[in-house]
């Protein structure tokens, strides 16, 4: 790592490069999350489609290859958000493993422009020296919004 500048260590960038991977990790669980609860959601409600015993039509065996694959396809595409996510979260924390002191939360109120994310408070932490985020909780300073009627 020589001649390499660590990033988060000195100035310029510093605080742009932490806040940005903090940023990226909670966004990267908050997709991970959310895709694995889809996921769920896909298993719970529909099972891979069986075969019948017999195909009396052509149409018949069209019709449950396109339940097939339109199943398959929902499944494969959760998995692949799910490792996107991971990917994106392993990335951010790489980057704050170097930065944030073992046992020591961060709390982080997310301020990005995700409406599914905003009032939304996160806590980070590095623990035997993995980052991770075992809290999600209301902010207290969540935006009011006005409720429509």
């Amino acid at each position: 790592m020589e001649g390499q500048r660590r990033r988060g260590r000195g100035s310029g960038g510093q605080k742009l490069d932490i806040e940005s991977a903090v940023q990226q990790l909670v966004e990267a669980e908050h997709n991970r999350l959310a895709a694995e609860a889809e996921l769920e959601r896909i298993k719970a409600s529909s099972e891979q489609p069986e075969p019948p015993e017999e195909f009396a039509q052509v149409d018949e065996l069209v019709e449950h290859h396109r339940r097939v694959l339109e199943y398959e396809d929902n499944v494969n595409r959760q998995k692949q958000a799910i490792d996107t996510a991971e990917t994106s979260y392993n990335q951010a924390a790489e980057l704050l493993r170097d930065v944030l002191p073992e046992n020591v939360p961060l709390t982080y109120d997310y301020p990005g422009r995700r409406e599914d994310m905003v009032g939304k408070r996160y806590v980070v932490i590095k623990r035997e020296g993995k980052v991770i985020v075992p809290a999600i909780e209301k902010s207290p300073r969540a935006r009011k919004t006005k409720r429509r009627s």
